[in-house]
């Protein structure tokens, strides 16, 4: 790892327009929002409207320490990318569930992959500020 990546490990970098897609097999795949991400995980949101007719499977499935494949997806910065990810925490909220996972690459490729698009991503996050 190198050190611009190791000093952007604990950074989130705020994300516009990015998805998350959970993915689990026998339950239709769930769409979250993406609102941050670093090089080693990311938070996100799923609506009760995402959560749709399988909103019981995908409540009884995410809980902390829960293992599930995602593909994470920021255009144009952050192509859809596969990753195994651990669910870290879930904040139930009146409307949504917030959600904390932590990302590993499915691919060992995909790590440095990731790196140029989230140093794309945080330029853009500062250019804005």
């Amino acid at each position: 790892m190198t050190q611009s990546l190791e000093r952007r490990g604990n950074r989130r970098i705020s994300v516009d327009g990015g998805v998350v897609f959970l993915r689990h097999p026998g339950i239709p795949s769930l769409a979250c929002t993406l609102r941050d991400i670093s090089i080693d995980g990311c938070s996100c949101i799923a609506t009760a409207e995402s959560l749709g007719g399988e909103a019981a499977a995908w409540r009884e499935l995410i809980r902390p320490e829960q293992t599930l494949s995602v593909h994470v997806s920021a255009p144009p910065h952050l192509p859809g990318l596969p990753f195994q990810a651990r669910v870290l925490h879930v904040q139930p909220t009146s409307e949504a569930l917030e959600l904390g996972l932590s990302l590993s690459p499915m691919v060992a490729k995909d790590l440095p992959v990731l790196q140029a698009p989230l140093e794309s991503l945080e330029r853009m996050h500062q250019e804005r500020k």
